[in-house]
């Protein structure tokens, strides 16, 4: 099929996952097989690898039909038979007006054990940062947000995530302990 393509990533067992602003193909990259695909009817797609490339977390944005706004979720999917294992809904920014709470492409980082997840939101012309629990199924936003955002990780041992922006105008690094 043809997709205007956001990105792509190369997994374990020859995979080639490939995704755009409202699918996800995987691909067996020996033979170009298309192995699987995901139609969530989503828009502003990002996809993460787990670090043991077993499962994918694709975060995507849609209109809530009950009053347009924007609702994201969080779907965590079987790398090996894109098989859909569990689906969230990543909470909205506290104290934000009603404009779209968007997802960032490319924009996203994993715990070193797998549990949780990084994610970047773009609400109100600022980016917050939501770290995402995977265990239990919730998110929350730490406490500064950023006029742009180039890069945000967590430290190996998994208990410090750092953030920051090169901007002049929003020249801020953060250590958040969130433990």
């Amino acid at each position: 099929p043809s997709i205007s393509v956001d990105g792509m990533l190369m997994a374990a067992d020859n995979r080639l996952v490939v995704w755009g602003s409202e699918v996800v193909l995987c691909y067996d990259r020996t033979t170009g097989e298309m192995l699987w695909k995901m139609e969530q009817g989503f828009y502003g797609c990002t996809v993460q690898l787990n670090p043991d490339q077993t499962q994918l977390v694709v975060t995507g944005s849609s209109s809530s039909e009950e009053d347009w706004s924007t609702v994201t979720h969080l779907y965590l999917v079987d790398l090996a038979d894109g098989t859909l294992l569990e689906q969230y809904t990543v909470p909205r920014v506290s104290d934000g007006d009603d404009t779209f709470s968007v997802i960032q492409m490319g924009k996203s980082a994993f715990s070193q054990d797998g549990t949780k997840v990084l994610l970047a939101v773009l609400q109100d012309s600022r980016y917050y940062i939501c770290l995402f629990d995977l265990e239990r199924g919730t998110g929350f936003y730490l406490e500064q947000s950023y006029d742009f955002l180039t890069n945000f990780c967590f430290t190996p041992a998994g208990d410090v995530i750092s953030a920051g922006s090169p901007e002049e105008s929003d020249s801020s690094y953060g250590m958040y302990d969130y433990y």
